[in-house]
């Protein structure tokens, strides 16, 4: 039986704060194989950031126990003069102060809105896991939140999705058409688009810009 897209919000957000809890600090409490996988996709979202502006300010949409602040290039870390977490599960959020705790810089809140402008805005993994949302439903809700990452975004947003380019398929999984999500990103924010399905996952992860960034 499907449910709506906000109960299965709730179910995500019961099942990852029951991770966190099980697992602690580690790939597998975020619903990924291993760290260096979880690695590899996160490289793919860095590309959206530019240093040679200087210093930049991103949002983690969905953030989990801040993994990806922890997996920045030196360079970047210390280039980042705000990092916002945002994530629906109460645990991840505790667990993740707890880990920059010591760091001012960084800010942790429980939410799925986004409450300030960044430069950039990344999301990792968030739209992987139906939780038995209705397909249509899921898609919709997936295209709602990435335009509201770009709004909330200076520069660009990035962000990855399990593609149907795949060997078979889990119930519980969301599979995404790239081309389809490629043409949507294009109506939606121009030209300044790219997908990237050229690394060793079977996920893509979709690069947008704005205006000169």
């Amino acid at each position: 039986m499907k449910i709506q897209v906000s109960e299965a919000l709730d179910a995500m957000a019961k099942d990852y704060s029951q991770r966190v809890i099980d697992y602690g600090s580690t790939a597998v409490a975020v619903g990924w194989a291993d760290f260096e996988t979880q690695d590899l996709r996160f490289k793919q979202l860095q590309k959206v950031i530019d240093l040679s502006g200087g210093g930049f300010s991103l949002s983690d949409l969905g953030c989990g126990y801040a993994a990806f602040a922890q997996a920045l290039p030196k360079e970047m870390q210390q280039k980042m003069r705000v990092y916002h977490g945002y994530d629906i599960s109460k645990e991840m959020i505790s667990v993740a102060k707890e880990n920059f705790k010591n760091n001012e810089t960084h800010q942790f809140f429980l939410s799925s809105d986004i409450q300030e402008k960044t430069d950039y805005v990344i999301a990792s993994g968030i739209f992987n896991h139906h939780f038995d949302a209705e397909p249509k439903e899921w898609w919709a809700h997936i295209i709602k939140t990435i335009r509201h990452m770009y709004d909330r975004a200076e520069k660009g947003i990035a962000f990855n999705v399990m593609t149907s380019y795949v060997d078979y398929q889990e119930d519980y999984i969301y599979y995404c058409d790239p081309m389809e999500m490629l043409r949507v990103c294009l109506d939606h924010f121009g030209r300044n688009v790219s997908l990237h399905h050229d690394y060793n996952l079977f996920e893509f992860t979709v690069l947008v810009k704005k205006g000169n960034a």
